[in-house]
């Protein structure tokens, strides 16, 4: 199969990427959020997501992961498919875990607007909630899948039971009932609406077997890229930037 990059865009998207890589570690993985251009004026989020300022974690030691990778690999297919990235809607249905921090820091980085819908006791990280709020009405939290799928260029979810969760499997697919993307949230997005998981999917739960099938291609080129994504972060740890 022949890739639909162009040359000239693989050097966009490779220029993008390390951009993004260089953005999330210095506001992710170092847990600061007061690095780089400043945000746009913060606007409060509702008292219901509001982020009580004692739950903040403690500054952390810097420590490489694989999320910021998971971004960048998903941030390089959306170039390659939809081209610039600034304007559109990304939506994350799920757990407000490790993919859906990145997201929010990624896209928003990138100049998209960004709804993630999750349970309510499953909400993305205080200190991510903290930076998003800088970005005003370009980021909502909600419970309402259908409210991140709604008019979204890309969608995006991940498993609802990660590494180590195990213990947990019953109770979280419980409490993950109809937030599976499916035809019908799908129908609720742009027709040309993308579709990207960091896989493994576990088919019938995050997502349905024919969303699942009729996204593979972009889905596997996301997968593709993370080679690409990991060489940039690796290159940027060995510079020692």
């Amino acid at each position: 199969r022949v890739s639909p990059m162009q040359p000239k865009m693989k050097i966009v998207v490779a220029v993008l990427v390390v951009a993004l890589i260089a953005v999330i570690g210095l506001i992710v993985v170092t847990n600061r959020s007061g690095a780089g251009e400043p945000a746009p004026a913060a606007t409060a989020i509702p008292e219901e997501t509001a982020v009580p300022e004692e739950t903040a974690e403690p500054e952390k030691e810097p420590e490489a992961t694989a999320e910021p990778a998971q971004s960048g690999d998903a941030a390089a297919q959306d170039t390659m498919y939809e081209g610039a990235l600034a304007g559109l809607k990304a939506g994350f249905i799920g757990d407000g875990y490790n993919m859906a921090n990145s997201v929010i820091v990624g896209c928003l980085a990138m100049g998209m607007a960004v709804t993630v819908a999750c349970p309510k006791h499953y909400r993305p990280a205080a200190d991510v909630l903290m930076l998003a709020q800088r970005y005003g009405d370009k980021f909502t939290l909600t419970n309402d899948p259908d409210e991140a799928a709604r008019d979204a260029d890309v969608l995006f979810t991940d498993v609802w039971v990660s590494m180590g969760m195990e213990r947990e499997a019953e109770q979280r697919r419980r409490d993950f009932t109809g937030f599976t993307l499916d035809a019908a949230r799908m129908a609720l997005a742009k027709p040309d609406c993308m579709v990207q998981h960091p896989l493994p999917a576990h088919r019938g739960e995050e997502i349905a077997p024919d969303v699942l099938e009729g996204h593979m291609e972009e889905i596997f080129d996301e997968a593709e890229n993370r080679i690409y994504v990991e060489k940039a972060v690796l290159a940027i740890l060995l510079a020692g930037k």
